[in-house]
């Protein structure tokens, strides 16, 4: 059965919101909830870059969604009988420290999906989903994003995360379908597809990009396991274009003392690597079509007095297999790599407020005609988050 995030309150908790809901609560037959809340990140982040060629430079401001993604989200829950029950989760991301939305043209731009639940025969989401790897809906989150690093998708970049350290594929997807197994001996399939359509182009035609992936996951005891097949099915309305596909393969164990976590991945036709905060976006990333190579990151959670420690080594090594013309090699460049390494402390305030820090550094190595360019970044985070 689909469970709720704690940082949600049922609305009937709210005095205002129950004399909004009282007529309809006094006919009721079956248990129906609906809750309302989010999640407010912010904080001040200091940066440091020396990229090799225009010396260094140092930023220090107020950031939004450091830790996570600032959102609000409404969600509504109803058992229709003890094997099945019926709901939806909408969620919206806007910017704490100015009240932007994240994506001006989409409000629910986190995700927007109906879901059927049925304790035999699994569960069954449609609507705007997160991809398995972003985190954007909780789906996605539980298979890649809990079991394979204590930073999740978020951290801003410099956690090892998946999100950041291997290629970009996508945060959320449209006209999506995604389903989910009953958990057998530990064991869980979830299948996702998406049939795109609001790029440009249209629903389920060569003109939109359209994704799919698979997840096989697995928990007995302390050991969590997942393996990821991931595909894009690229627009090629306007040429022949090499489909993404990504192969990614991690989980944890916890030893009580500590847990471990670990992921790696092998990825072909990647467009996009996304460029860390504050750094800018690199050359070699613009208009490729076929970067190929592998990421990897091991990272460890440590209970240390009341909160918890968070450590983390990520390496990404990516090679252009474009068909690019001679003159425009020094532009586009032809390899990079990036190294990462993290430290964080997050320490609970209440059961919905923490504070949080974190400092990471950041090395990153790009070719281009064969001259090799080393851009060095250190940053330091402090924020604090508040779930209601």
């Amino acid at each position: 059965m689909m469970t709720f995030n704690p940082k949600f309150f049922p609305l009937s908790r709210c005095a205002a919101c129950a004399a909004l809901l009282a007529a309809a609560a006094s006919s009721a037959v079956c248990a129906a909830s609906v809750s309302i809340g989010g999640m407010y990140d912010t904080g001040l982040k200091y940066t440091f870059v020396n990229d090799g060629i225009h010396g260094t430079e140092t930023a220090l401001g107020m950031e939004s969604s450091m830790l996570d993604s600032s959102r609000f989200a409404i969600r509504a829950h109803e058992d229709i009988s003890d094997q099945l029950s019926v709901g939806f989760i909408a969620e919206s991301g806007f910017r704490a420290d100015s009240g932007q939305l994240q994506e001006q043209d989409i409000f629910f731009n986190l995700g927007s999906l109906f879901y059927l639940s049925h304790k035999q025969y699994g569960e069954l989401w449609m609507g705007r989903l997160g991809t398995m790897r972003s985190g954007a809906t909780p789906a996605g989150f539980q298979i890649l994003g809990q079991r394979t690093s204590p930073f999740g998708t978020g951290w801003d970049g410099y956690g090892g995360g998946v999100l950041y350290t291997m290629p970009f594929i996508g945060f959320s997807v449209d006209n999506a379908l995604l389903y989910k197994s009953p958990v057998i001996n530990g064991l869980q399939l979830d299948i996702e597809t998406s049939f795109g359509g609001t790029d440009g182009g249209d629903e389920n035609k060569a003109n939109t990009d359209r994704y799919s992936a698979a997840a096989l996951t697995y928990d007995r005891g302390p050991l969590r396991l997942a393996t990821v097949l991931e595909y894009m099915n690229e627009n090629s309305s306007k040429g022949s274009r090499d489909d993404e596909i990504a192969v990614t393969v991690g989980g944890s164990y916890d030893f009580t003392a500590f847990q471990l976590f670990g992921w790696a991945q092998y990825f072909r036709g990647a467009n996009h690597i996304m460029a860390l905060s504050n750094i800018g976006d690199y050359p070699l990333f613009t208009g490729l079509d076929d970067m190929r190579g592998f990421a990897a990151t091991v990272s460890a959670k440590i209970p240390t007095g009341h909160g918890f420690t968070d450590l983390a080594l990520s390496w990404l090594d990516a090679k252009v297999h474009d068909d690019v013309e001679a003159a425009d090699e020094d532009k586009v460049g032809n390899s990079l790599k990036r190294f990462g390494a993290t430290i964080a402390y997050e320490y609970p305030l209440s059961k919905r407020t923490f504070v949080y820090t974190a400092a990471g550094y950041t090395q990153v190595k790009t070719e281009k005609a064969g001259v090799e360019t080393k851009t060095k970044t250190s940053e330091v985070m402090l924020g604090m988050v508040h779930k209601f």
